[in-house]
């Protein structure tokens, strides 16, 4: 019983926030929305047994790759996706937030690069490098 329970529970909390965006724009905004502040209370919600905002980050990065299935990439929301990676990093050093929207990333990789230019230079290296590899690793390239 207690595994149906936890079953129930993860099927639940991996759908407790999708919710599809409609437009670019609610897109950026929303992902605009989150700091470190998030990933750090995150700790205090596993505590508390809440949801935790990197799934809700993860899950928004899901809802932003359907979106541009028929919408097109922002300079702006761009940004926002590299934003929302690093600040997942933070707390999953895998960066899977930069495998869910791989594709986005190599299909627009100059707007990426436009928009890495807003991001600290720090953060701009270690982000590209990361979409480098991951896209390499994508290709087939060991390195």
């Amino acid at each position: 019983m207690k595994l149906k329970a936890l079953l129930f529970t993860l099927i639940f909390s991996s759908t407790v926030f999708a919710a599809p965006f409609k437009s670019v724009t609610e897109a950026e905004k929303k992902l605009a929305t989150y700091t470190v502040d998030d990933i750090d209370g995150d700790k205090q919600r596993v505590a508390e047994g809440k949801p935790l905002k990197i799934d809700e980050i993860f899950d928004d990065l899901e809802a932003v790759v359907t979106l541009l299935e028929k919408d097109t990439l922002t300079v702006e929301l761009a940004y926002q996706l590299e934003r929302a990676c690093l600040l997942a990093s933070l707390h999953d050093p895998s960066n899977y937030a930069v495998d869910i929207i791989l594709s986005v990333y190599q299909k627009n990789k100059e707007t990426f690069k436009k928009a890495a230019e807003k991001l600290h230079s720090f953060d701009r290296k270690n982000l590209l490098e990361v979409f480098k590899g991951k896209d390499g690793e994508a290709n087939g390239d060991n390195g």
